[in-house]
């Protein structure tokens, strides 16, 4: 094991702080931020229509672009994307292994596994009642995967432009600001965590975290990154495990939803919302509720609402519903799955 001062191990692992915290900063605005804002508004543009307006779980309007929304995604969700990157990066960088994209794949998949549950959760309802989980969950999910990437990207650009740690020039001053002021940020939020409660597991992660660091820059044996990656395993595998089960509720939770509103709907298309038919043919009519293709056209819910209520589609353009005769063949077929459920 090579033998290190304290003072330039101080300053190394100062230097990878201080290139951590700036790397995730850059990732937190542009992904965490921006990225957010962006994967919210996709939902909505490829949601259903008929959600505009309706309140998501945190109490803001569907389609509204709103300035304290967007302030709250670019200030406090960048801090805690900065913060949680940050301290992430400066723990398994050393494990990474490849090219950079490579890199900031691994890093991506190490924070989408321990820490995608605490976004992509079942209780917040936005991801099963808005589109559809392939979309709410995949984007959010992609987020993390381009967080790791450009936090690679950047924390790479810096290697190759911040010299490293020496005392014999007049620039030690900063390594050791950039020491203090990272650990003392560490610690800190370490302190606060543990004050309020607030999720014990990650706490200990990131301390493990920082603990690791310490060791893999003390000593870059083939036994360190043994150690790191079985750190790595036992902390993320539960919790990818966790984020398996939340999505796996999630698309539940959608799909009783989807039931939820055909029952709803059937009710308010007739007058006797007693089903009349027989119980397969309404479950036939039920499961067509959900987008579908029929004769090369995809019939959304709105369509299929506009069938249900008038028999026959309203008239737009024949690039969205087809032909004339397309239209008449879906209400038709809306028409006989509504003469089999009710008298």
């Amino acid at each position: 094991m090579p033998t290190l001062s304290i003072g330039h191990f101080g300053a190394t692992l100062g230097r990878a702080i201080t290139i951590a915290g700036l790397a995730a900063l850059a990732a937190g605005l542009m992904v965490g931020g921006i990225g957010s804002r962006l994967a919210m508004r996709l939902v909505t543009v490829l949601g259903d229509p008929a959600d505009i307006g309706r309140l998501t779980e945190a109490q803001a309007r569907v389609g509204d672009i709103t300035l304290e929304g967007t302030a709250f995604l670019l200030v406090a969700v960048t801090v805690i994307t900065t913060v949680v990157g940050a301290i992430a990066y400066v723990g398994v960088g050393p494990l990474l292994r490849g090219r950079p994209l490579a890199r900031g794949l691994e890093l991506g998949a190490i924070l989408l596994l321990s820490l995608g549950s605490q976004v992509i959760q079942s209780r917040n309802f936005d991801f099963a009642q808005f589109a559809t989980p392939a979309v709410t969950v995949g984007l959010f999910a992609t987020l993390f995967v381009l967080f790791g990437i450009v936090t690679v990207l950047v924390a790479g650009w810096l290697e190759r432009r911040l010299p490293g740690p020496g005392f014999r020039r007049p620039t030690d001053a900063g390594y050791w600001a950039a020491l203090v002021l990272g650990t003392g940020a560490v610690l800190l939020m370490v302190v606060s965590a543990v004050g309020s409660r607030a999720y014990p597991v990650p706490i200990v992660a990131m301390i493990v975290m920082v603990g690791y660091a310490a060791l893999a820059r003390a000593a870059h044996e083939q036994l360190v990154t043994v150690f790191g990656w079985v750190i790595v395993a036992v902390f993320v595998l539960p919790l990818g495990l966790a984020l398996m089960g939340e999505v796996v509720e999630i698309i539940r939770d959608a799909a009783e939803h989807e039931m939820a509103w055909a029952l709803n709907s059937v009710g308010s298309a007739s007058a006797e919302p007693v089903p009349g038919g027989s119980p397969a043919s309404c479950m036939a009519f039920i499961s067509a509720l959900a987008p579908f293709d029929f004769d090369g056209t995809r019939l959304t819910r709105s369509d299929i609402t506009e069938l249900m209520r008038a028999e026959t589609l309203v008239e737009r353009d024949a690039g969205e519903v087809g032909s004339h005769a397309s239209r008449h063949a879906q209400s038709k077929f809306v028409s006989d799955l509504l003469a089999d459920c009710f008298e």
